[in-house]
């Protein structure tokens, strides 16, 4: 999933094909979204449709730890679109009608709230690779243990 973000980020296939859209289906503004924005949406949907079908195929033949993993990337990776997508749509809805710091601030929050997803999902993953059977959290111990904190249960 990560080289496909950075292969469209390399080639703005979504720029390109969300023009593309925009135009052949004639898509029409609406909720202070340009056309384009539609487009790329409907770009970035068909992306995700493709993808989708491996990683599920993936999750489901999977082992119960594998799938608990799948779960935590799965987390990671709706934070992302939260921001890509959502603070994105957000900023081009809002533009004209607030200030220009309010818009900084929401740029801001869209690109810090896309780099903590991707550190985290690369730390993640690097963990899981050198360390897989350690768990990220150890647990805490019930009240009234305090001789082993952090013990496993």
């Amino acid at each position: 999933m990560s080289i496909v973000i950075v292969i469209d980020d390399l080639f703005h296939i979504h720029e390109k094909g969300g023009e593309y859209l925009a135009v052949a289906w004639e898509l029409q503004p609406a909720f202070r979204l340009r056309n384009v924005d539609f487009g790329e949406l409907i770009v970035w949907a068909a992306i995700g449709t493709v993808l989708l079908i491996p990683l599920v195929t993936g999750h489901l033949r999977a082992n119960k730890w594998a799938r608990r993993q799948s779960w935590t990337l799965l987390g990671l990776l709706a934070l992302l679109a939260v921001f890509a997508v959502g603070v994105d749509m957000l900023i081009i809805m809002i533009y004209w009608d607030v200030p220009r710091f309010v818009i900084r601030l929401l740029a801001l929050t869209e690109t810090a709230g896309e780099i903590v997803p991707m550190a985290l999902y690369l730390t993640f993953v690097i963990k899981l690779a050198l360390m897989p059977d350690q768990p990220i959290f150890k647990r805490r111990s019930p009240a009234g243990e305090r001789g082993s904190v952090g013990a496993q249960t």
